[in-house]
C-alpha cells in the first residue's frame, strides 16, 4: 500500500500536513515496510522523527533472562526449510543473543530449525506481549517445542529470543571429530557434506571440522 500512497502522501506532506504513522500492533517500520514511506520523505527533504512506542522484540528480550550487552533482531526468518536452514547456519557463530518474530502457524518448525542447526540451547519465547494474554516461556528449545506440541491452538504472534553462542562446544575432542569424519568417508560422503553434517551434530564451527577434515581426505 505505500507504494500506491506514497505520492498522495507526499503531496500531503508538501502543502504543510503532519502525517503520522501508526501501528495497532508493535512498532512502525520494524520487520513491516513502513520503511519504506520514511526513505522515501527522507530523500525529498522531509523531517521525519520517532515516537518511542511498544516494541515486541526489545519487551520480550528484557524479560528472556538472557544476555542484553549484544543482541541482534532479524525478524522473520524464511519461510522455505532450505533458505531458513541456510540462514541459520551463517549465524550460528554469533555470540549475541538471537530475536526472531514467527507466526503462530510456523513457531513449532522455526524452533525445530533452530534446535537442529544451533543446538539445544536456552531460548525465551513470548506471545501477546502487553496484551491480556501475554505469555513467556524460558527454557531449552526441546522443552518449548514439546510444551507448544501439547497444546491444541497456538495463537498469537510470537517473539522467540535465543541464546547466543557461548563458544563450549568448540570443547568437542578432535578424536571425536577425526572419527566421526572417517565413518563419513568410508560411506561415501563427500568432504563438503561431511563438514556440514559433522559441524551441525557437534556444535562445531564449520572451520574447525575443515581442518580435521583435511587431514582425513589427504591421507586417504
Amino acid at each position: 500500500n505505500e507504494k500506491e500512497k506514497a505520492e498522495e502522501l507526499l503531496t500531503l506532506l508538501e502543502s504543510g500536513k503532519n502525517i503520522a504513522i501508526v501501528s495497532d500492533a508493535g512498532t512502525p517500520g520494524v520487520s513491516d515496510p513502513g520503511y519504506r514511506l520514511v526513505k522515501l520523505a527522507s530523500e525529498e527533504g522531509i523531517e521525519v522523527i520517532p515516537v518511542p512506542g511498544p516494541s515486541a522484540a526489545i519487551a520480550a528480550l528484557s524479560v528472556s533472562g538472557l544476555s542484553t550487552s549484544s543482541f541482534a533482531f532479524f525478524g522473520f526468518l524464511p519461510r522455505s526449510d532450505k533458505k531458513r536452514k541456510e540462514f541459520l547456519e551463517e549465524i550460528q557463530e554469533h555470540t549475541q543473543t538471537l530475536i526472531f518474530y514467527e507466526s503462530p502457524h510456523r513457531v513449532s518448525k522455526t524452533l525445530l530449525s533452530i534446535l537442529e542447526t544451533l543446538g539445544d540451547r536456552q531460548v525465551s519465547v513470548s506471545r501477546e506481549l502487553t496484551k491480556m494474554f501475554e505469555e513467556t516461556v524460558r527454557e531449552r528449545i526441546s522443552r518449548v517445542i514439546e510444551i507448544l506440541g501439547e497444546r491444541k491452538e497456538i495463537k498469537g504472534e510470537f517473539t522467540i529470543v535465543v541464546e547466543g553462542n557461548s563458544g563450549k562446544t568448540e570443547e568437542t575432542p578432535s578424536e571425536t571429530l577425526e572419527n566421526q569424519l572417517r565413518i563419513c568417508r568410508e560411506r561415501g560422503s563427500s568432504l563438503k557434506d561431511s563438514v556440514k553434517e559433522v559441524s551441525q551434530k557437534y556444535k562445531v564451527s564449520k572451520r574447525k571440522v575443515y581442518k580435521e577434515a583435511l587431514k582425513i581426505w589427504e591421507k586417504a
